[in-house]
């Protein structure tokens, strides 16, 4: 039922309101139903679904047509890739002739010539003669081991769960390992496998050529250009007593100086630091904090170098 009212007083301006109170009555579970309520329901299913239609109408056009270009871009992908597995099978099948893969080519060509002997010594008509009775023989033995396993089966009522794991021939069901000639196609790499494999191992084998061309540069310039007498990567301490490691450090005649690796000396970069030989400098004996934080083996691999830049660096 529904009421209503204007309140008066205080509150008369207000705006009149309507109260609604709804009730839903369910019927009967198993209750019969009756004609007039059939065509009611019928009746409000039409008209909810007209006023659907007549809301979403432009919603629905414009939902079929994204489905449909949903639906070709899929169509579109399954062509492509069905397309590019029958690549696949021709690349391989050509690489297996190639002798890409020498293993399997040599597994190939000793079949074909294991079958051009056969049919050099075989007569043809013996070998379509073969091929036909295998064909028979194969259906009648079949069906001769499905008749003998129906007959056991009802002979030792065996029950259906030990049945479902059977094979044909009765035996215990094995799992399928597909077909050899298709399984060997797979096996042999395509060009694309090819090269993702050739692109890492030359791109492997030009770094280590890389470094060899580096190295030997670079020990042309140390003896042409720095004249050195000593170069490598070492661990340097400065004076604030902080240890660095994979310095590379080039000794020459009047000065040591460091960079921060290999790559920065060849690089051209410059130097981290240097000391110079002239005036007071020379080599000096580690101090004691140094002999107590250093091992046995660090101490008979470090030198103390000072000079005239007010450094001093232990490697």
């Amino acid at each position: 039922g529904a009421w209503g009212g204007f309140e008066s007083g205080a509150g008369a301006d207000r705006k009149p309101q309507v109260y609604v109170r709804a009730q839903l009555t369910l019927k009967e579970q198993g209750g019969e139903v009756t004609e007039a309520e059939k065509e009611a329901s019928i009746t409000i299913a039409q008209e909810l679904r007209e006023g659907e239609k007549g809301k979403t109408g432009e919603e629905n056009i414009i939902g079929s047509s994204i489905n449909s270009v949903r639906g070709a871009m899929a169509n579109a992908k399954w062509i492509q890739n069905l397309i590019r597995n029958i690549v696949d099978v021709i690349e391989s099948l050509f690489n297996l002739i190639n002798w890409v893969d020498p293993q399997k080519s040599m597994l190939v060509y000793a079949g074909i010539c294991l079958v051009l002997v056969c049919l050099l010594v075989v007569k043809t008509r013996y070998l379509v003669l073969v091929g036909g009775l295998q064909q028979f023989l194969s259906g009648l033995l079949r069906s001769g081991r499905r008749k003998k396993k129906e007959k056991r089966k009802e002979e030792e009522g065996k029950d259906k769960g030990k049945d479902e794991g059977k094979g044909e021939n009765g035996r215990a069901g094995t799992r399928k390992l597909g077909n050899p000639i298709s399984n060997l196609i797979a096996m042999v790499p395509t060009n694309e496998d090819l090269r993702r494999y050739y692109f890492w191992e030359n791109f492997r084998l030009g770094e280590i050529e890389k470094e060899r061309i580096n190295e030997k540069r670079r020990v042309a310039r140390l003896r042409t250009l720095f004249k050195a007498k000593f170069q490598g990567s070492v661990s340097l301490r400065t004076a604030e007593g902080e240890w660095s490691g994979g310095h590379f450090l080039v000794l020459q005649s009047h000065r040591v100086a460091w960079w921060k690796s290999e790559r920065a000396f060849d690089n051209g970069e410059a130097c981290l630091g240097q000391i110079h030989f002239s005036g007071h400098s020379g080599l000096a004996g580690l101090s004691p904090l140094d002999m107590r934080t250093l091992g046995k083996q660090e101490l008979a691999r470090c030198s103390c170098v000072f000079g005239r830049s007010g450094g001093r660096a232990v490697g």
